[in-house]
């Protein structure tokens, strides 16, 4: 008797000769037909309904942003009738243009030191220079510059910062342009406007999504990047500052003082003063401080402020903040439409 394979439908050897398996392979693994085919199918398909759910969700997000955002009318009429196109930031005619009232407010003009001075007799001058440059910059109308600044802030030093400035005495306004790294977000700040608050926009996609904000000076989200709010910016607030310090330097013997020149960011021989403060004494704010002065005007446009080194360390002194004003450009006629968010030339709109 021939015996059978016992493996059915298999090749090999049966009654009627050789056999061969001709079963489909997906019948032998279990399969059902048209399986390989669905699970394919799935991925795709998957991918359609979670990109309709981020569609969903996106379109939703910015229904609600546009929802909470109040349209945006026009501050000043009389300005917006006027071109825009015709406005301009800054030009190369206002960055070199200094009034001549900027160069002559003192009866005796201030000569700084062409060497080192140091001592009561530089905190003396330095004073004076403070106060005839605080009077100088009181009747600037406004002014414009590109403006740097790096910070430390929560301890961690961020990078370096650049934006568009413009700032109006009268009354005290300021516009931000962010070019980088925070490209298209603007700022802007008007005393007496808004109950004193700040407009400002996100940069990139987030100015489309997200509602624009309406905050005082001093809330977390106008300051989540910054160790000053807007009301005080300007070379005018910080002149008023250095005045403030240097009064207090005047009468304090520990306090150094040093006025000589330095060689700037752009490798200019310029006006320097450097401040001292062996340790923290609840006064002054930074170990040392280096300022550098317009050789005209002697405002302020470069300030560095350091630490105090923590414990034994005797490494450099760990940066805090700095601040420039590139391409200053003084006493320059500023009007209501620089710091109106319906200004066509700026992006308060979404489109």
């Amino acid at each position: 008797m021939r015996k059978l394979d016992p493996t059915p439908n298999a090749e090999g050897s049966g009654p009627g000769g050789t056999t061969v398996d001709r079963t489909p392979v997906f019948e032998r693994a279990g399969t059902a037909p048209n399986s390989g085919r669905r699970l394919g199918s799935r991925l795709p398909r998957s991918l359609r309904i979670f990109g309709a759910i981020l569609l969903v969700v996106g379109c939703s997000i910015s229904a609600l942003s546009w929802y909470f955002t109040p349209p945006l009318e026009a501050e000043s009429a009389n300005d917006v009738k006027t071109s825009s196109a015709t406005h301009k930031d800054s030009t190369t005619a206002d960055r070199d243009r200094t009034s001549d009232r900027l160069r002559s407010v003192a009866d005796s003009p201030i000569v700084w030191p062409s060497d080192r001075l140091e001592g009561l007799e530089a905190k003396r001058l330095l004073l004076r220079v403070m106060i005839e440059a605080g009077e100088r910059i009181d009747r600037v109308r406004g002014l414009t510059a590109l403006f740097h600044k790096r910070e430390r802030i929560d301890g961690k030093l961020g990078p370096m910062e650049t934006m568009r400035i413009k700032v109006r005495s009268k009354p005290f306004s300021v516009y931000l342009k962010y070019l980088h790294p925070s490209s298209g977000k603007e700022v802007i700040y008007v005393a007496g406007k808004r109950d004193n608050k700040l407009i400002g926009h996100y940069g990139g996609a987030s100015r489309m999504l997200l509602p624009r904000i309406v905050v005082p000076p001093d809330h977390p989200v106008a300051l989540a990047s910054s160790r000053h709010p807007i009301t005080e910016a300007g070379p005018a607030n910080l002149i008023k500052k250095l005045i403030k310090f240097r009064q207090i330097d005047l009468n304090d013997d520990r306090a150094v003082t040093i006025l000589d020149r330095g060689t700037d960011f752009k490798g200019r021989v310029r006006p320097r003063s450097l401040h001292r403060h062996p340790e923290p004494d609840g006064v002054h704010l930074y170990a040392e401080v280096e300022i550098f002065y317009d050789p005209e005007t002697y405002i302020p446009y470069q300030i560095t402020n350091y630490g105090w080194r923590e414990g034994n360390d005797d490494g450099p002194l760990p940066l805090v903040e700095m601040y420039r004003y590139d391409d200053l450009a003084i006493d320059v006629p500023l009007t209501d439409l620089d710091f109106d968010p319906a200004n066509p030339a700026y992006e308060f709109r979404r489109f």
